[in-house]
């Protein structure tokens, strides 16, 4: 490569009109392309964080204005619970369907393929509409099977609905995982 020509060039010298215009163009087109591509998107997305900020802060003020009446949370709380249930479309059975639900979960086809590592039960809560258990399990088996377990738990006419989940591979096998679950058993109380 000869470096003669790239020493030979000098930086005062003045552009000429093509020059000038040429970088003028490819000034404009890049201007063109990170206003459309980048300013415009994040101006939008902070107007909506933005709108989603006020009105998170509206319900925090209005849960700050309840927390004196604990009545008032659970309702806010089986409302929410009950219209996320809807919303699923997931018809909540009673209070025998809830238990029934329960015992369902020691029946050994049920777990095929499916290591029960543990499971804790809390007491049975009631609320004016909703009745509510809520289960800790931790599971142990190959990714397929302990999705088709849980769809199954989530399918019946008294659902667990899964509020934390946590999965990590088996440190004996890499083919197996870990899976803990903490979730509700939720029914209708009449």
């Amino acid at each position: 490569m000869d470096i003669r020509g790239l020493l030979s060039i000098d930086l005062r010298q003045k552009a000429n009109k093509r020059e000038t215009l040429l970088f003028g163009i490819a000034l404009i087109i890049f201007l063109f392309v990170f206003v459309k591509s980048c300013w415009i998107p994040s101006r939008i997305y902070i107007a909506s964080a933005k709108k989603e900020i006020v009105s998170l802060e509206v319900q925090k003020s209005q849960l700050q204005k309840l927390s004196n009446s604990p009545e008032a949370i659970q309702k806010i709380q089986e409302k929410d619970v009950y219209s996320t249930l809807q919303g699923k479309k997931i018809q909540l059975g009673t209070l025998q369907e809830l238990q029934n639900s329960i015992e369902s979960i020691s029946h050994f086809n049920l777990f095929r393929g499916v290591q029960l590592v543990s499971i804790k039960f809390s007491d049975l809560e009631k609320g004016k509409t909703l009745v509510r258990k809520k289960i800790e399990m931790t599971l142990s088996g190959k990714f397929h099977t302990i999705g088709q377990f849980l769809y199954t738990l989530e399918s019946r006419t008294s659902p667990l609905i899964i509020e934390d989940f946590s999965m990590e591979l088996n440190d004996v096998s890499l083919s197996q995982v870990n899976t803990e679950i903490k979730g509700s058993f939720y029914a209708k109380n009449f």
